[in-house]
């Protein structure tokens, strides 16, 4: 879908639509300011209709599922900020489409705690502790029968690859 560039007063849309402007803020800031760990050595390019247009963005925001609930989502993560490849998610989808670091155990939602392995998961930005493991592996495949035991929209090991 194409969005003409509109001029739109931004001071009563501002106030009007306080989360998506911030939400349009944050974007434009990340894109501007790589020096997140999550944005280092990524180069994140943004629409140049949202890039100078709040209204645009807001415009396309509307008609493409904003609601308070969720916030806007790249659906490919080395991607950019542009129609295409946006939609507005639960915290619980984004965090299932994010690009993680797996750490020193090899695994997701495993890490190392002191002589054993602790297999959690976050959800609704709480962790929960599956348990304690002597081997990684073990701890891997608790992560991914709660994921798949609790119908979680979190990746596994298993669909990363890593089992």
């Amino acid at each position: 879908m194409e969005y003409e560039r509109k001029k739109f007063k931004t001071n009563p849309l501002k106030k009007q639509y306080k989360r998506v402007y911030s939400i349009w803020q944050g974007m434009l800031n990340r894109s501007r300011n790589p020096k997140q760990e999550s944005y280092k050595n990524l180069s994140i390019e943004v629409c140049e209709y949202w890039k100078v247009s709040f209204g645009c963005f807001l415009e396309w925001s509307l008609a493409n599922g904003y609601d308070d609930n969720k916030s806007i989502d790249r659906i490919d993560g080395k991607g950019g900020y542009f129609p295409n490849n946006c939609r507005f998610s639960t915290y619980n989808v984004q965090n299932r489409n994010a690009t993680k670091k797996i750490g020193r155990t090899g695994y997701k939602g495993v890490k190392v705690n002191g002589k054993t392995f602790q297999a959690r998961v976050v959800v609704n930005k709480k962790f929960i502790n599956i348990g304690n493991f002597h081997d990684p592996r073990e701890a891997a495949i608790a992560v991914d029968a709660y994921i798949d035991d609790n119908n979680l929209e979190h990746r596994t090991n298993h669909q990363l690859g890593l089992l």
